[in-house]
């Protein structure tokens, strides 16, 4: 029954009900009701299996009683039973045939042995984005160094809404540059970094699930709400990696206004 028939998430094949996935929740936020403030509508996730497949799943406000407390964001599951649909919805965060529902017949429970990536971070570059390749429907991850930011600026949305951002420019390895939109709670995580470190001179940024825009032909990346994660000069192997191969080549990539002394370190 149960752990004896575990399946990659890519081997959902819309046959077998019965099914057991392990996987790591790396992303989980709570949906607010459009119609009723103040109440969660549903539980939403990301979910990654052992080998870096990532799809989305959810949990109804009519199943929180069975899984709301066992599930947390970088936690590791054994899901039993899970219900899958085809991915129909209205935004797709990721490419996949179908998303997954928790709800009465689903079983969870916590594992121990989850021996798949950590973050499972799938880097575009900066010049497949500025050159199109990479799709604005789905969510894709990037890192850059934080080369210029910008002060907050109040702003309406195209809905009307009244809200916030902050723009940075990004640059990669490649000496390519990006302008990145954080909007309203990360605006807020990266304004809160900068104040707390205001001697830390580089900043080298990892945007998790963001989002590809092109305006009028011109493409530049921005969070998505809820789902994007930041990783602001934490120390994980990717942002350390990053910023040993930029500093022997940062000094003939960066324009001479800002171009940066060879002895200094990161």
């Amino acid at each position: 029954m149960e752990g004896k028939n575990i399946i990659y998430l890519n081997d959902i094949d819309g046959k077998t009900r019965a099914f057991t996935i392990k996987v790591k929740v790396v992303r989980l936020w709570k949906r607010s009701n459009p119609k009723k403030a103040g109440e969660t509508w549903a539980i939403d996730m990301v979910l990654m299996d052992e080998k870096g497949t990532k799809m989305q799943a959810t949990v109804w406000s009519n199943d929180f009683k069975k899984h709301e407390k066992i599930l947390q964001q970088n936690e590791c599951y054994t899901v039993f039973k899970p219900r899958f649909d085809k991915n129909n919805q209205k935004f797709k965060h990721f490419d996949t045939k179908y998303v997954l529902t928790f709800n009465l017949e689903t079983t969870i429970r916590k594992c121990n042995n989850f021996i798949g990536p950590t973050h499972g971070f799938e880097f575009s570059t900066f010049k497949s984005i500025k050159n199109g390749g990479v799709s604005s429907e789905f969510r894709t991850d990037f890192i850059g160094y934080v080369e210029e930011w910008f002060a907050r600026e109040d702003t309406t949305t195209r809905y009307g809404k009244q809200s916030y951002k902050m723009d940075l420019i990004l640059r990669d390895l490649e000496g390519i540059a990006l302008k990145l939109t954080l909007w309203e709670e990360y605006c807020d995580q990266m304004q809160e970094y900068i104040s707390k470190n205001k001697e830390e001179e580089h900043i080298v940024l990892i945007v998790q699930f963001g989002s590809v825009h092109d305006y009028k032909g011109t493409i530049n990346v921005a969070n998505a709400y809820y789902i994007t994660k930041l990783f602001i000069n934490e120390r994980n192997e990717e942002i350390v990696n990053f910023k040993r191969r930029f500093s022997p080549v940062r000094s003939s990539l960066l324009p001479t206004s800002i171009r940066l002394p060879l002895d200094i370190k990161f």
